[in-house]
C-alpha cells in the first residue's frame, strides 16, 4: 500500500476532486483482502498530462512473479 500511495501521490489522477488518493488507498486495501483471486487495476490521467497504469495484485507466496 505504501508503494501505491507514493505513485498516487508522485502522479496525482486528475480526477483527484472527486475521488482523492486517500479513497483509492482505502478501496484497494479493502479489494485485496476480499479473497486472493482480487487485484485492484488503476489507468488514469495524471495533472501533469501522463497517462499512468497501476496494477496491484495479493501474493500469496504460490501465485508470486519470481
Amino acid at each position: 500500500m505504501a508503494w501505491l500511495e507514493e505513485e498516487l501521490s508522485t502522479h496525482v489522477p486528475v480526477d483527484d476532486a472527486s475521488f482523492p488518493v486517500k479513497g483509492r488507498l482505502e478501496y484497494s486495501r479493502d479489494r485485496l483482502q476480499q479473497t486472493a483471486a482480487n487485484e485492484v487495476v488503476y489507468g488514469y490521467w495524471s495533472r501533469a498530462g501522463q497517462y499512468v497504469s497501476r496494477q496491484l495484485f495479493p501474493c500469496d507466496g504460490s501465485n508470486c512473479p519470481a
